[in-house]
């Protein structure tokens, strides 16, 4: 069976949308901060990607398009396919340099070349015009040809790839010219490999970064969830956390009789479950469509929605409570903490609370993946107190790994 991985900067992947997804949750967990100009990005350098089974089927993509819409991967696809078409940065398309370069056709060539000698170690090509890329030089600069095992193996240099607007667009296009040669040859596709240089995503894409990356990761746990929670050697249930946080929502609320109380990065609905004796009506969101849909079914009877916790699709001053469980916070990037607080602090009413968990500590036998961010009771009172908070209480008086808070607005 083919398994999707990383592994020292290789990532391997069935088909465009695993290899997307990969390729974004390796710059969020090994990505470095760099400085391109006056520009922000995460980094990874010197990466390795290959596709099993690149195909063509654009449904595959549907993730990439409710997240970035058709304007980039169409206007990359023109590139690839439109000899007239040029951006600002990229004054001759990849489409005239692949079928006009300099009145030539280089595909055909590789095409013809491969047809005299199947097993060719030549049948390659570049986009780089050292005379008119003077100032910018394209992001795709190599494509290699290969027969082997009575397949085309393709294999791309790319100096450069924005992992997530531009990577899906251009696997998809590349896609295409290996399925043209393919075809010309009458062989059946095989391999794409891709080695980018650097794969990196812009500060401007950060949430959405968190966003895709989230939202892939939990899809994926939506059917098991509910199973490995119950599981005691679980990293939830570590030092009692899960029902540690469920006593301390009881602690805290008491017999309350709420209007509405939300239930944030709700995943299959298991807290939102437990407070459903404490309000008129409880609502429960979550990025991973795939942990709503469980939730549905389990408690058809709570207002579950799928949704980003750092733009809440609520009305101000609409909820008596807030609760989230599973450190949200601490796994936001950071500086995205203090734009949650004040998220939530606009949706809960004035006298509402807001009671949530997140990682204090962790032990030296214990791995942590670099996002995590590790939040002590003072940096948490200093994001409560800067936005109106009083706090009520922590949890635990010790180190524990994870600690949780009430607060009043």
């Amino acid at each position: 069976m083919w398994t999707v991985a990383v592994k020292n900067k290789v990532i391997l992947a069935k088909n465009i949308i695993e290899a997307w997804n990969q390729s974004l949750r390796l710059v969020l967990k090994n990505g470095e901060i760099i400085w391109d100009k006056n520009e922000k990005l995460l980094e990874v350098f010197n990466v390795n990607l290959i596709i099993k089974k690149p195909g063509r089927n654009k449904n595959l993509l549907k993730p990439y398009f409710k997240e970035f819409g058709l304007d980039p991967f169409e206007r990359i696809q023109k590139l690839f396919e439109d000899s007239r078409v040029k951006n600002k940065e990229l004054k001759i398309s990849y489409a005239q340099r692949i079928y006009k370069y300099r009145g030539k056709n280089q595909l055909e060539k590789i095409i013809q070349k491969l047809k005299v000698n199947p097993y060719s170690k030549s049948a390659t090509f570049t986009l780089f015009d050292p005379i008119a890329d003077e100032k910018h030089v394209p992001c795709i600069a190599i494509l290699d040809f290969k027969i082997r095992h009575k397949k085309l193996f393709l294999t791309v240099f790319a100096r450069s790839s924005d992992a997530t607007k531009k990577l899906p667009a251009d696997l998809f296009a590349l896609t295409k010219i290996q399925k043209q040669v393919a075809s010309s040859l009458r062989i059946k596709t095989g391999v794409l490999t891709m080695f980018i240089a650097s794969l990196h995503v812009y500060e401007r894409d950060f949430d959405a970064l968190y966003r895709v990356v989230t939202r892939w990761r939990w899809n994926r746990k939506a059917t098991t969830w509910d199973e490995e929670t119950q599981d005691p050697g679980h990293y939830v249930n570590i030092e009692n956390g899960y029902q540690r946080f469920l006593m301390f929502l009881e602690d805290c609320l008491g017999e309350i009789k709420a209007e509405n109380i939300l239930d944030v990065a709700c995943g299959t609905g298991a807290v939102a479950s437990f407070l459903f004796k404490k309000a008129k009506k409880i609502y429960g969101i979550d990025l991973a469509p795939q942990m709503i849909k469980v939730a549905k079914q389990k408690n058809p009877q709570i207002n579950f929605k799928v949704g980003d916790a750092l733009d809440l699709p609520y009305k101000d001053s609409f909820f008596d409570v807030v609760v989230s469980r599973g450190v949200l916070i601490s796994h936001l990037l950071k500086g995205r903490q203090k734009k949650l607080i004040k998220e939530y602090s606009r949706v809960i009413k004035p006298g509402g609370f807001l009671i949530f968990d997140f990682l204090q500590n962790i032990s030296s036998e214990e791995s942590i993946e670099k996002e995590k961010a590790i939040l002590n009771k003072e940096k948490i009172k200093k994001f409560l107190l800067g936005v109106g908070f009083k706090i009520l209480a922590f949890e635990s008086k010790t180190e524990t790994r994870v600690n949780s808070v009430c607060a009043k607005k």
